[in-house]
């Protein structure tokens, strides 16, 4: 989906009292595979890093980020499958070290929600940090039902945005979502892609899409070379009661928008 929604949002008049997205620290770890790890963490200290900490026995591979992040680790070099789980954290001796470290073949960036931010290492350079606005998206089939199901939740809608775009560069249409509920004060954002003939595609008066004239005119399936209109939905909650309804939901997924360092 393009950016356009931003430029379609149509808000809400004089919406009651509401709570504002959560603000997380949202810190990026970086990680590595390695059939010999003692070899690896050695190519690692030859790039300007040193190790800080290891697993236990009974770490889980799923726990290796979040126990990175909370030491200040900027680094994971953990063993390669089949091999049992096993993890060394490190730290970089400069930020021109974190930033420039290779991304090996097989490794990656793991994004992790610290609730606190953790004591510094001296001497040495924790992960990538960032204030960001936690946002929660939700894609439901029926729009209407799913915001009156969050309004009985204690929600309230901030406003509306829809937007027409190709299936074929819509891998990251939550992102301009998530930055505009940022930007409005939205933490839950509801969303249903329809598709649709371009030709289709017209505004009311009121400055949303004619979904009618879309239905009335509906290609037969979803073609990745086809066209589709979002409909999004921006909710916030009323009251921390709303608030943990949302975070218990399996229906949701969390979008982070990142607003300020925090290193």
């Amino acid at each position: 989906m393009t950016n356009d929604i931003a430029d379609h949002y149509i808000a809400a008049t004089d919406p009651p009292a509401h709570v504002a997205p959560r603000i997380v620290r949202h810190a990026l770890v970086q990680f590595s595979f390695a059939d010999d790890v003692p070899a690896a963490v050695r190519t690692w200290e030859q790039r300007g890093f040193v190790r800080i900490g290891a697993s236990g026995p009974g770490d889980a591979r799923q726990d290796f980020p979040q126990r990175a992040a909370a030491m200040g680790a900027s680094l994971i070099v953990q063993s390669a499958a089949p091999a049992p789980p096993h993890a060394v954290y490190l730290a970089a001796v400069s930020r021109d070290s974190r930033d420039t470290a290779p991304m090996e073949r097989g490794g990656g960036r793991s994004t992790i929600e610290a609730s606190d931010k953790p004591a510094p290492v001296p001497g040495r350079v924790g992960p990538m940090a960032y204030k960001a606005a936690r946002i929660q998206l939700g894609m439901v089939d029926d729009l209407d039902a799913a915001v009156a199901r969050w309004k009985r939740a204690g929600f309230v809608t901030l406003g509306w945005a829809d937007a027409g775009g190709k299936n074929d560069v819509m891998t990251g249409y939550p992102d301009p979502m998530a930055r505009l509920a940022a930007g409005v004060g939205a933490a839950l954002v509801l969303y249903r892609i329809t598709p649709a003939r371009q030709r289709a595609v017209r505004r009311l008066p009121d400055g949303r899409i004619d979904m009618d004239a879309v239905r009335a005119d509906a290609p037969a399936r979803m073609s990745p070379g086809g066209y589709s209109v979002t409909q999004a939905v921006f909710l916030a909650p009323t009251t921390s009661a709303a608030w943990q309804a949302a975070d218990a939901s399996n229906d949701l997924q969390n979008q982070y928008v990142p607003l300020a360092p925090d290193e």
